[in-house]
């Protein structure tokens, strides 16, 4: 996941300000999912 994610940013760095701008949402969309993911199994194998 987390070399996925830089490969994004990178991506993301490379592209002019306003899709920048359009992208960055999404992508911390997705972070936040893949956190709220990860930490549901945390979660899970405590229990």
């Amino acid at each position: 996941m987390w070399p996925l994610f830089r490969a994004r940013l990178r991506l993301v760095e490379g592209l002019p300000p306003f899709l920048d701008i359009a992208v960055m949402p999404f992508v911390a969309t997705m972070v936040a999912d893949s956190a709220d993911d990860l930490n549901r199994e945390g979660v899970e194998h405590a229990e």
